[in-house]
């Protein structure tokens, strides 16, 4: 499949708009390709000072509502908050749960299970909460389309408030007491894509209120900003305005649950970001839904016990590593039945023992490595007759529309044009995978080979600088409907490029022959390499001890070559100094000298540096020896210096031999004195050897029942003790990587400069 990028290369900008942003075309460009064109929208956008935030009133029979909840409380009759499985029903549940206790209510909760119950209300549930003596049901994050329990609850002489942000059904459930719902707004409404926990927290605000519990009311936005991300709702607009406020409320939460999440998955509360939440609590929130109940979600959020509280966020982060470990195997098997896969051909799969919470999300990935629809299935919990799936899809092509066409195959199905599901007797998935497989193929060669990728902007490197970044974050929080900024680059260089902590992830260095950059490619590719490419990218700072580098962050390459031509000059005069300390001699001070030293902790006389903070400079003093020649010249092209004196001795040679003693000794210190958390980087800098080395160590020790080892995004880990065996012995693969250290290392040593010379060059 071919790629094209489709831009606006010339976009009209209003004087007034130019004004706003004092001249800068860029940012004005971004705000009109977002629909962001009047001059109130644009100061309201721009600053958050400026936005004039809603009020609970605006939703219809608010009043209603409060009035209803108020004197359920003070007759001490039985509420329940009924929720749903996903983050945004547990912070909806939380947020109503906690406001509910503020009031002295007699509050419970219900969750319902996701492989018996399934999504909504259900009337067994209801007849029993009916039975237990529940007087008035408040549901969120479901219910508008539950009008026959709505009814049943009302049989059974029941109140209910619905709460709910999902699609306005044919069908209202007119029965309830009071609806409220931002979908019963007009749809350019700034409050009409609230999540569901959005709307929670204006139904609580309006009670608390009344209550004169503004304290409370203010720190509830913190679980309404974690659904804003979690549940992918639109980032205009009011979820824009609570995001931002609650983004400042998380860095000084007052939840303990909170605090405790943030901490198992490596995150700096001051510094916490919409990545954050999107990529490391989002996860774990859904997680226990996924694999087991959610209750345990919601009972962490409310926590306010700090011992409890750690026990909870720790156990939810087992869930999610159980998870992560399902998906990876499940991902394995797809791949290994798609080992004939063919382009333009969708993907249909069954096996009987893949998981039910988790075959949406491996089917997901699939769409990401194969860019075709993927629909993979499993036997559904406590049923021999019925399988269930998830289906995601590509652009273009609508996931739910081609499920209707199969309509009288399946027992039921939904969803919208990028993710769906369906259930299906047994006895009809051979029908299925046909007939599914022929609408989906015929739509994808309709759409043809070539796929579109649309950017923001063709920018030039030499136009990237950290003047811009900030710039850039002026827009953000970035999410659905407010994408981060993607670039375009067209004819770079490839320098020079080498993997990080597994084979998929790169380093690379590129250069338009005026200026270079680091480039980081998460989930690469290293076929699409080649002597140049077009790059499809954002802008990145990367933060590395109290430093700030800028970095591109690759989304996609583009080949101009086929190959990758490794013929490179460096040209630099190399001069021995090695083993200097052993023969007693005098080290030199060199001018304009950056000195690289990684490995055990030493005192040196000057600053040194590692592989991550090199720079421009006119001599390179190697006070070590690098682990490998990519490390090494991945610095020389960094450094650029016009001598490389080797100063290293024969003690680098034990630092492979050393290895694991080292790491054990520095995990039992991260344990001890960091809360177990740390990063790839750092542990490559103080081992002296790859990143990739150092991630199978830990593997390792994990694999001996040493220590649990997490990977929280592609750089960060989180360890804590452990007496249990996990994943796969990777000892082998780390003796040959340690092998491959030690080689270079006796190699770099033991030559003469000409075949140093030789060898940097020829890799």
């Amino acid at each position: 499949m071919t790629v094209k990028v489709d831009y606006q290369a010339e976009i009209e900008l209003p004087d007034w708009l130019l004004d706003q942003v004092e001249g800068h075309e860029l940012l004005a460009k971004l705000l009109v390709q977002r629909g962001i064109d009047t001059p109130q929208e644009v100061e309201q956008f721009l600053h958050p000072n400026a936005y004039e935030n809603i009020t609970a009133d605006i939703f219809q029979d608010m009043g209603q509502a409060v009035d209803l909840i108020l004197r359920s409380a003070a007759e001490d009759k039985e509420i329940c908050v009924y929720g749903d499985y996903d983050a945004d029903g547990v912070t909806s549940t939380a947020v109503l749960v906690a406001m509910l206790q503020a009031i002295d209510a007699e509050v419970s909760y219900h969750i319902p299970d996701r492989f018996t119950e399934g999504y909504g209300m259900d009337s067994g549930v209801v007849r029993d909460l009916a039975s237990e003596g529940i007087d008035l049901i408040i549901t969120c994050d479901c219910g508008i389309s539950n009008w026959q329990e709505v009814s049943l609850v009302k049989e059974l002489g029941l109140d209910v408030i619905v709460t709910d942000h999902h699609d306005l059904p044919d069908q209202l459930p007119k029965q309830a007491n009071v609806i409220l719902s931002p979908k019963l707004l007009p749809e350019d409404h700034r409050a009409y894509h609230l999540p569901g926990a959005g709307m929670a927290y204006f139904l609580a605000q309006a009670v608390l209120e009344e209550q004169n519990q503004s304290k409370l009311a203010a720190d509830l936005i913190d679980f309404a900003a974690l659904a804003i991300v979690a549940d992918v709702v639109r980032l205009r607009g009011e979820n824009r305005y609570l995001l931002q406020q609650g983004l400042k409320s998380l860095a000084a939460t007052n939840w303990p649950g909170i605090a405790e999440l943030c901490r198992v998955s490596g995150i700096e509360l001051f510094q916490i970001s919409e990545v954050d939440i999107g990529f490391r609590l989002g996860p774990r929130l859904n997680a226990a839904g996924r694999i087991d109940k959610a209750d345990i979600a919601v009972e962490l959020l409310l926590c306010k016990e700090d011992q409890r509280a750690k026990m909870l966020a720790e156990k939810l982060d087992q869930i999610n590593q159980q998870r992560k470990e399902i998906g990876t195997q499940m991902k394995e098997k797809a791949l290994e039945l798609l080992a004939d896969q063919k382009d333009l051909e969708s993907i249909v799969l069954y096996q009987p023992d893949w998981h039910q919470g988790i075959v949406g999300i491996v089917a997901g990935r699939l769409v990401e490595k194969y860019n075709v629809p993927v629909l993979l299935l499993c036997d559904k919990q406590n049923s021999e007759e019925i399988i269930t799936g998830s289906a995601r899809s590509i652009e273009g092509i609508h996931i739910r529309d081609a499920l209707a066409q199969c309509e009288d195959l399946l027992v039921s199905f939904g969803g919208h044009a990028g993710a769906a599901g369906c259930s299906l007797k047994k006895d009809n998935y051979s029908k299925l995978e046909q007939k599914l497989t022929n609408i989906l193929d015929q739509q994808l060669t309709k759409l043809g080979t070539e796929e579109q990728i649309k950017v923001d902007h063709y920018l030039k490197l030499e136009e990237t600088n950290f003047e811009l970044y900030e710039d850039l974050q002026k827009i953000a929080p970035f999410g659905e409907g407010n994408p981060e900024p993607l670039f375009y680059a067209s004819d770079l260089k490839v320098v020079n490029y080498r993997t990080l902590n597994n084979e998929h992830n790169f380093k690379l260095t590129v250069s338009n022959g005026s200026i270079k950059r680091t480039a980081i490619w998460w989930h690469g590719n290293e076929e699409q390499l080649a002597n140049k490419v077009d790059l499809i990218y954002t802008l990145q700072v990367n933060s590395w001890k109290g430093q700030r580098n800028l970095q591109l962050e690759v989304k996609n390459i583009i080949k101009e070559t086929t190959e990758l031509n490794t013929e490179r000059k460096l040209d630099c005069e190399i001069i021995d100094w090695r083993n200097w300390y052993q023969r007693g001699r005098e080290f030199p001070d060199f001018e304009n000298a950056l000195y690289y030293y990684e490995g055990e902790s030493k005192e040196w006389s000057v600053e040194v540096i590692d592989r991550y903070s090199a720079k421009e400079a006119d001599n390179l003093v190697l006070l070590s020896c690098p682990p490998n020649t990519k490390i090494l010249t991945d610095l020389l092209y960094t450094v650029e210096p016009k001598q490389l004196i080797l100063g290293y001795t024969s003690q680098d040679l034990e630092l492979s031999k050393k290895f694991m003693k080292r790491l054990v000794g520095l995990v039992k210190y991260i344990l001890q004195h960091k809360k177990g958390v740390t990063d790839i980087y750092t542990l490559a800098i103080l081992t002296g050897e790859r990143e990739l080395t150092v991630s199978l160590g830990l593997k390792y020790l994990q694999y001996q029942g040493k220590i649990r080892v997490q990977f929280i995004g592609a750089d960060r880990i989180l360890l804590a003790a452990s007496n249990t065996k996990r994943g796969n012995n990777s000892k082998q693969n780390l003796q040959s990587l340690l092998r491959e250290s030690r080689s270079f290392r006796d190699y770099m040593l033991n030559n003469s400069l000409e075949q140093i010379s030789e060898l940097i060059n020829l890799n």
